[in-house]
């Protein structure tokens, strides 16, 4: 489980262009961004929500969302403040018979499956893509979750 940010002014990357020409990427200087949380799940389902903020009260949002779809849950993730709240750790409590959260080591990005979604969305859908308005950017984004066959195993990030 892991959180991203994409902002609406695109990243420059490397494309194939022919020699000696060189090509454009139209930027629009916005500085707006969307935020999503996301969890790649055992059976390569990857399920997401868009949020305003990336905080306390939009991370216990998620896991109700998660609740609404998975019976139980064990959750791998980083180290973030809102992951460790008090009010986090509270509706976890509460929910304890159905959510246990497994903390990755600091700074360790590598190890989160989740990351690698984030990694295939950005190559795929906003590198060297402007995009006018933060609603097409949503539902972009949304199409391309709910479409794309994210293929990795989670074996190779628990160690298996």
């Amino acid at each position: 489980m892991d959180e991203a940010r994409y902002r609406l002014d695109p990243i420059i990357g490397r494309v194939w262009a022919k020699k000696g020409s060189k090509p454009l990427c139209m930027v629009n200087g916005l500085k707006q961004k969307v935020n999503v949380f996301g969890i790649y799940d055992q059976y390569k389902r990857f399920n997401h929500m868009l949020a305003e903020k990336q905080n306390t009260e939009s991370f216990i949002e998620f896991l109700r969302y998660l609740l609404r779809i998975y019976a139980k849950l064990m959750i791998v993730l980083d180290n973030a403040s809102w992951h460790k709240s008090k009010d986090t750790m509270e509706f976890v409590d509460e929910n304890k018979e159905r959510i246990q959260l497994v903390y990755l080591p600091p700074y360790s990005p590598e190890m989160s499956a989740t990351e690698e979604c984030w990694r295939q969305t950005r190559m795929c859908l906003t590198t060297n893509r402007m995009f006018d308005n933060k609603k097409e950017m949503e539902k972009e984004l949304t199409e391309f979750f709910d479409t794309h066959k994210f293929n990795h195993s989670l074996c190779n990030y628990l160690g298996l």
